[in-house]
């Protein structure tokens, strides 16, 4: 005959399994479960893509314009302020050539040039006057049967040393028979080393007012060997200076780029 104990251990062993077995279901169930989510969510967000893509499909041509017209703009815009010494429009003092405006950086015995920031800022203004002229009120897109809607332009730039980027800002509506799409956010890059000749010009700026008698062309040389720069300087009257800094590094449309600026040795 089996004991109280006997009898016990049975019934502990049997309760053990059970929940063993009660574990292992739960553990198998919630795998299964955990699977289910996994194939679910990726099916959602591969159909929404899918969704997405082929809502975007229809307004993709008008996106590469406003792409291939911010890049041409930002080119440009970025090619002018280099030879206008960091401005769209003219500052305070500047002398008037045919096309362009040279930039005074010495005057009076002062260091007048312009600050980064404000040179950022030339460049978005520009990009912001000249793209909608490169889009022609999406002129080309209006005539096939799309409804274009614009908004205002806000473009933001950062000079760093190796390259000027371009974020914008510019709320498009692109309808047509069946859909409609919001396209605001668009991206630029030149290639331009505008921050490190920013630089250069400020070190012969500041050379100049420490002393206006004498500029150490020995180091304005070094520091063009030092990063692949060349210098021209174009003497006018009244012992005014125009230079050039050329960056073999930098090619804008084919050529390298040019930053000029003024200086004037002579006071009022």
């Amino acid at each position: 005959m089996k004991g109280p104990e006997s009898i016990l251990r049975r019934k502990m062993k049997k309760g053990q399994v059970s929940i063993f077995i009660l574990i292992v279901l739960v553990i198998i169930l919630a795998s299964v479960f955990v699977s289910y989510i996994k194939i679910s969510s990726t099916e959602k967000i591969e159909n929404e893509v899918e969704g997405r893509v082929s809502e975007i499909g229809f307004a993709e041509p008008v996106k590469n314009y406003v792409e291939s017209c911010l890049k041409g703009v930002s080119e440009n815009s970025v090619g002018v302020i280099g030879i206008q010494g960091g401005y769209y429009e003219h500052p305070e003092h500047y002398l008037q050539d045919r096309y362009f405006f040279y930039s005074y950086y010495f005057h009076n015995n002062l260091n007048i040039m312009p600050s980064k920031s404000l040179i950022e800022k030339e460049i978005s203004k520009a990009i912001s006057k000249e793209l909608p002229y490169c889009v022609n009120d999406f002129s080309i897109f209006r005539k096939q049967g799309f409804v274009v809607e614009d908004g205002s332009i806000n473009a933001v730039t950062v000079m760093t040393d190796r390259a000027v980027l371009i974020d914008v800002v510019y709320p498009i509506n692109i309808k047509n028979e069946k859909q409609s799409i919001l396209i605001s956010n668009f991206r630029a890059r030149v290639p331009v080393r505008l921050g490190t000749i920013y630089k250069i010009a400020e070190n012969i700026t500041n050379q100049q007012v420490e002393d206006p008698e004498h500029l150490c062309l020995s180091c304005i040389i070094d520091i063009g060997e030092e990063n692949n720069l060349n210098f021209r300087f174009t003497s006018y009257e009244n012992n005014e200076t125009l230079f050039v800094i050329t960056d073999n590094e930098s090619i804008l449309k084919n050529e390298p780029y040019n930053f000029m600026f003024m200086a004037n040795y002579e006071n009022e």
